[in-house]
């Protein structure tokens, strides 16, 4: 199993080995109810160093040793496979926990699956107020 590791050259964590993060502030939210507490890390918004850019969060790329930007990813060259995210935040919780569990339309058109991204596409009050409603 890949672990986080440390960048060499820049303030930024390697997840699994091909993730490149680079945090700006970690946030613990908590209520009585531990099963709608989480940890969301914030990202430092990061400018882009390819072509390859996915869904506006993120960009694919061959990178060297330190996942510094080498070619595009279908350049035919060899090295690292870089999986580089651009802005957005992440949302830890207990895998047993009801956040992991809700499925289903939430309003606007957005989806609730536990990858869909909903705790980045509306205000962060908004996310806490709608785990409290549904968890």
């Amino acid at each position: 199993m890949k672990s986080i590791q440390l960048c060499n050259d820049e303030l930024a964590l390697i997840i699994k080995g091909d993730m490149f993060i680079r945090p700006q502030k970690l946030l613990f939210r908590s209520e009585d109810n531990p099963e709608i507490s989480y940890f969301r890390l914030i990202l430092e918004p990061t400018e882009p160093v390819s072509h390859g850019i996915e869904d506006g969060t993120r960009e694919r790329n061959i990178g060297n040793e330190d996942f510094n930007f080498v070619a595009e990813l279908d350049s035919g060259v060899e090295g690292v496979n870089v999986e580089r995210y651009l802005k957005g935040s992440f949302i830890f919780v207990h895998k047993r926990w009801n956040i992991n569990a809700l499925r289903g339309m939430y309003r606007n058109g957005l989806f609730l699956d536990g990858h869909s991204g909903v705790h980045d596409k509306i205000d962060y009050d908004k996310y806490h107020q709608m785990l409290i409603n549904n968890c």
